[in-house]
């Protein structure tokens, strides 16, 4: 996924040369004016538009270098600021595919309120299973309270939320997305103050809970505040 130099617009493209396959970029991440094959340097813009080709009139006049960037997935959408990409043409519609997911999106954008941070890297996992179980770990809250006890145990020595007992539910969103909704125990330092994050936080993150409250409701602004939720 690479984003234009001049617009913020995401271009999601295959990472393969439709000259002779090879891999074009090989970072995770950076800047470049120009996304350059190793093999024999044929470089594209940031929309995949082939842009050059070294010696290119060697290969005669009927030599078409319009149709030989790099190509686009299938389909590619965005929804309040988040790229999905998918290789499949015949894939329904974002929002639709969504369905009640883009609740949850939504309280986890406007918490930020206007001031969210992506922070780079990224978390990755090796198994050797299934992917599924990571997801079903996920949304499986049977197995909090006797896996992670000493956890627990600790968050309660440190008196925080947790004192006062947890409790969610499961969700389903539809479009077989669930979610796991439930009271955040060790407090959430986007508007959910804990003595362990120290005193002279607590005006900060209190007075974010209030413009929350004001702009999207007492409930909501609950919500987002005081819950977590895993998808």
């Amino acid at each position: 996924m690479v984003r234009g130099l001049k617009s913020e617009q995401a271009n999601v493209l295959h990472n393969t040369c439709t000259h002779r396959g090879a891999v074009v970029c090989g970072r995770d991440r950076g800047n470049a004016k120009a996304l350059q094959c190793s093999y024999h340097a044929w470089s594209a813009d940031s929309q995949g538009k082939s842009v050059g080709v070294p010696s290119g009139d060697a290969y005669g006049e009927t030599f078409e270098t319009r149709a030989l960037g790099l190509a686009q997935v299938a389909r590619t959408e965005t929804y309040r600021g988040l790229v999905f990409a998918s290789f499949d043409s015949h894939i329904t519609d974002l929002v639709s595919y969504l369905a009640g997911a883009r609740e949850y999106l939504g309280l986890v954008i406007d918490e930020a309120d206007g001031d969210l941070q992506i922070i780079s890297g990224t978390q990755e996992y090796g198994m050797q299973a299934s992917w599924k179980l990571l997801l079903a770990n996920s949304i499986d809250g049977y197995h909090s309270a006797s896996t992670h006890d000493t956890y627990f145990k600790c968050l309660v020595s440190l008196a925080t939320g947790l004192s006062v007992g947890a409790s969610g539910i499961i969700r389903d969103l539809g479009n077989r997305h669930p979610v796991l909704e439930y009271l955040a125990p060790p407090g959430r330092p986007i508007a959910k103050w804990e003595p362990l994050f120290g005193p002279q936080a607590e005006a900060g993150i209190l007075a974010r809970r209030a413009r929350l409250a004001a702009e999207h409701g007492e409930e909501r602004a609950r919500r987002m505040c005081d819950l977590t939720a895993t998808c």
